[in-house]
């Protein structure tokens, strides 16, 4: 019986922190790390288990402030269901953030500047999300923040001159596509509409500035011809796609978006590191997968 309840244990600590799509903070952290001048190095790895942490913590701090609201609109989710108490979900959570810092500060050299500005757009967006709409501004700065950390600990330094022009495209890009799969995911249980709004929807489509310019980081040929073909089309077409599935399934829809940041960031990185590149196309299935079994949302 106790190893059967230490099982479910390990499930709800899964479920609240939303690991499912821990592979796309992994890609950020891959595209800040490289296109900051970083190489392949146990630097990337800690810093890759430091964001991890802040964000399984972002998650699971959510579930506690929001617990009043998931008993009326979420009765399934961990604390109103009776699967943990909100008291422990506090607690899970900042443990989770204090190691994130940890990690990131003692282990990876990521600049506490950053990373105490990454920590504040968490923490604030986990207070008012459910109190204005403007909170999908923070949640985008949530993810704009993880390449800030990342390159500060690619570049030892908080200092962040002579980052490449596609560095801030891809950061302000997934930061309004995020905001724009926020808009869609707070209108999962309700009937709102603004999912399928024209803002929402430019939004989404933010990231046709990181294929636009990422190409520049390769010469000329036929080579780079065939290859911005393939990663023009292969993104497009997901996104498209994910966007589709606004009006039949919504939480589909949320999840292949959020899952469609691996393809963002390889978009970035492929022209400058195709290995890099390989291992965010890689981990789009391999988010998919996780999303069956833990929610995405």
């Amino acid at each position: 019986m106790c190893q059967v309840q230490g099982l479910m244990n390990v499930r709800t600590l899964l479920i609240l922190g939303r690991v499912s799509n821990l592979p796309t903070v992994w890609t950020n952290v891959l595209a800040g790390w490289f296109l900051a001048g970083g190489g392949w190095s146990w630097g990337l790895l800690w810093t890759a288990v430091g964001v991890s942490f802040l964000y399984i913590a972002g998650m699971t701090l959510n579930d506690a402030c929001d617990a009043d609201w998931d008993r009326r609109h979420a009765p399934e989710r961990p604390i109103p269901s009776g699967a943990v108490s909100r008291n422990a979900v506090w607690i899970a959570g900042f443990v989770q953030m204090i190691a994130g810092t940890v990690v990131l500060w003692l282990g990876a050299g990521a600049s506490a500047v950053w990373v105490a500005g990454l920590i504040g757009a968490i923490l604030l967006y986990d207070a008012i999300h459910k109190k204005t709409p403007l909170a999908v501004i923070v949640m985008g700065a949530c993810r704009a923040g993880v390449y800030l950390v990342a390159a500060s600990a690619a570049m030892g330094s908080t200092a962040l001159d002579g980052l490449p022009a596609l560095f801030w495209v891809l950061m302000g890009a997934v930061w309004a596509f995020v905001a724009g799969i926020t808009v869609a995911a707070r209108s999962e249980r309700t009937e709102a509409g603004a999912a399928t709004g024209v803002l929402a929807g430019l939004l989404l489509h933010a990231p046709i500035f990181v294929l636009a310019v990422a190409p520049a980081q390769m010469g000329s040929g036929p080579a780079r011809a065939v290859l911005f073909f393939v990663v023009t089309a292969a993104v497009v077409a997901w996104m498209e796609w994910a966007e589709l599935q606004l009006g039949r399934s919504k939480p589909r829809a949320v999840g292949m978006l959020i899952a469609a940041m691996t393809l963002i960031d390889g978009a970035a990185l492929v022209y400058l590191d195709w290995r890099a590149g390989a291992v965010c196309a890689v981990l789009l299935p391999v988010t998919l997968l996780l999303q069956r079994r833990i929610p995405a949302s």
